[in-house]
């Protein structure tokens, strides 16, 4: 400061150059779930702010807001529990959204969050009612059925990709081309589409024409599986009665259930009759978890009965034995990453963050019912770098457990943000997931630690942890203001200009560096490239309340030393509206008022002020010649003698005493 400003700081009229509570650092984040969909209600289960699970039946649309860390895990389960509807879910942090997806059932939002408002990164996961992993699977085994069942049928066909179907919509029979559609179930309580089946994957052996078509259905039922050939029971006898019923079908009462193993499949057989003579099968195949697959097949009778149903029943049977064998048989597996293991080899704890030392990482996978020839390939990166690949068959290996594959190094792992990708793959099917770690701290955790180390006497030692912490988390807008504070305040104020004139130019909207390089030029005395920076930060939507509380007291105070008494007056004025405990704008009010000859709200402002600052004989100097200027000499020679009593130095007593001198006359 210029010495005619210290001079009128003298006066009373003090400003601020401390950094209010760091958005990116101590404050929280907000963690928003959202559930929507066009179904009434729902049953949902998420993950609140201390990591419990909360059950709830809600009304849709709903929404509930979180404060939550700068490293937390969130998951978000919608299930549609009206008749009929879909349901979505979304997570969202500080108003981004992080993941979301649609489900006609069944929708969840999975991940992990770290970071804060200005920099962050997450891993998500999304799922929407029954999977479609095992549909590659069904599609190659009708196809070699077709290739081996019927070989007088027109071969001339291709298999396109399976997609998604929207509305309830039966695909349509006169696609120009032969493809799989599938659209996901609604479940057993839903109402179905035009007396249909709710969703469908539709394979036919020839553009026009047709003489072979096989719809599958997903579909749910009890895990029990005395329950679940009950209810597919239940629905197929639904299905072949509204055929009967028309007029259109002929039930025969030639099968029941099919066995496989200790699987029972429900099976129904009707003839179709229209213009022409159609064989229809109908077979529900119980999964596990719930999720089941329809299996509705039509054949054309193009040569004798007896022939065309010999070959359609064969047919069917393999197509359905396949299925059971192959689609409802899935793998399952679970990654962790960890670098200590349980004696039955299961992990410690899942991590994110490993120590800055570490010298191994290990992936350990939990599988279960992992056929022999499947293959697993694990590959570990370093920003797109690849560092070690390896390769596993199965084999002989037990069908389930844990199995751990390490990361091991000579020397420590660098710092550094790196991937672990897993593919599970044969034959049939192609599994991939990617794991994130970092060798390092999440980025709230160094922002913590630079004002712990500062604050507690350790400046030198709190820059160095912000350049380490630059070097993982380089686009960090908020590593750069905490810098920047700590070099302005050990007498640095070149080098934390530059650091804080980088995290504007990463985040031009983050509102902290502002009022730090206004303190900045106000300390150089720099009064209007401080105002533009007080005023520019006020602008934005994000700056607490606290923060701006404080970037319009410092504004007030340049305004009030260029004697513009009347904007000095409202921005202290708006700066205790927007933080009513702001002690200081309070007292800067008074004595502006004074100025402004506001005498008795001079006083009462004052009088607030003294009973904070008890010992201050600034407060009550002030008051005193407040009262001196509307005649109350007998109040204002009382509080002139509290100054005599608090006053700690010689100024504040040689004022005082020339002030009761002019009042003793």
């Amino acid at each position: 400061m210029s010495m005619q400003l210290t001079n009128k700081v003298k006066i009373g009229i003090v400003w601020s150059s401390i950094l209010f509570a760091l958005i990116a650092c101590n404050s929280k984040n907000e963690l928003t779930y959202n559930v929507t969909g066009t179904a009434s209600e729902a049953e949902i289960s998420f993950t609140d702010a201390e990591g419990n699970s909360q059950k709830e039946t809600i009304a849709l649309p709903w929404q509930t807001s979180l404060k939550v860390s700068n490293d937390v895990d969130f998951a978000l389960e919608a299930k549609r529990s009206s008749p009929e509807g879909t349901v979505k879910c979304e997570v969202q942090i500080n108003e981004d959204s992080l993941v979301d997806i649609e489900g006609q059932v069944f929708a969840a939002c999975r991940g992990s969050f770290t970071g804060n408002a200005s920099t962050y990164q997450w891993n998500s996961v999304k799922e929407s009612d029954p999977p479609d992993i095992f549909m590659p699977v069904v599609a190659k085994d009708i196809q070699a059925a077709l290739d081996t069942g019927l070989p007088e049928v027109n071969a001339d066909w291709s298999l396109g990709p399976y997609e998604q179907s929207k509305d309830c919509q039966v695909v349509d029979e006169n696609m120009v081309k032969t493809e799989f559609s599938l659209q996901f179930a609604t479940g057993w309580t839903a109402e179905p589409c035009s007396a249909e089946v709710t969703s469908y994957a539709v394979f036919r052996d020839r553009e026009e024409d047709t003489s072979f078509l096989v719809e599958l259905p997903w579909f749910s039922h009890s895990s029990k599986p005395s329950e679940a050939v009950e209810q597919g029971w239940q629905l197929l006898e639904e299905q072949a009665d509204n055929l009967v019923a028309t007029g259109d079908g002929i039930r025969l009462e030639n099968v029941a259930e099919l066995e496989y193993g200790d699987i029972k499949i429900p099976m129904v057989d009707v003839v179709k009759k229209d213009a022409k003579v159609i064989l229809k099968r109908m077979a529900l195949i119980p999964g596990k978890n719930g999720a089941g697959m329809g299996f509705f097949a039509e054949r054309l009778v193009e040569t004798s009965v007896v022939q065309s149903y010999a070959e359609f029943d064969a047919l069917t049977r393999k197509m359905i034995a396949s299925m059971v064998i192959d689609s409802f048989t899935p793998s399952v597996i679970d990654v962790w990453l960890t670098n200590e293991l349980n004696e039955d080899g299961s992990p410690v704890k899942n991590l994110r963050y490993f120590p800055e030392e570490s010298s191994q990482v290990l992936a350990v996978l939990y599988v279960k019912e992992f056929l022999p020839e499947l293959e697993l390939d694990l590959t570990w990166l370093k920003e797109d770098d690849v560092i070690f690949e390896e390769k596993l068959a199965w084999g002989e290996r037990a069908s389930e457990g844990y199995v751990s594959f390490p990361l091991t190094t000579s020397e420590p792992l660098d710092l550094g943000h790196y991937q672990l990708n897993l593919k599970v793959s044969d034959s049939d099917l192609v599994l991939e997931q990617s794991q994130y770690f970092t060798i390092g701290r999440a980025e709230g955790d160094y922002l913590d630690e630079i004002l712990d180390l500062h604050y507690g006497g350790e400046s030198d030692r709190a820059i160095v942890t912000a350049e380490k912490a630059l070097q993982l988390y380089p686009d960090s807008a908020a590593l750069r203001n905490n810098l920047g504070l700590v070099l302005r305040q050990t007498g640095e104020p070149d080098r934390a200009t530059e650091v804080l004139n980088q995290a504007l130019a990463i985040d031009s909207e983050f509102a902290n560096p502002y009022y730090q390089l206004g303190v900045i030029y106000q300390d150089a005395a720099d009064d209007q490239r401080a105002l533009n920076y007080y005023t520019n930060g006020l602008k934005l939507e994000n700056a607490s309340d606290s923060l701006k509380s404080e970037m319009h007291l410092n504004r007030g105070v340049i305004y009030y030393f260029a004697e513009d008494l009347e904007t000095a007056y409202a921005d202290f004025a708006r700066a205790i509206e927007l933080e009513p405990a702001n002690t200081q704008a309070l007292y800067n009010y008074a004595v502006t008022a004074r100025r402004l000859e506001n005498y008795q709200e001079a006083i009462e402002r004052l009088s607030q002020v003294a009973q904070i600052w008890t010992d201050n004989s600034d407060v009550y100097y002030q008051r005193a010649l407040s009262y001196e200027a509307i005649g109350e000499k007998e109040l204002a020679v009382a509080d002139l003698q509290e100054v005599l009593a608090l006053a700690t130095n010689n100024h504040d007593l040689e004022r005082a005493q020339e002030v009761l001198s002019r009042l003793e006359e």
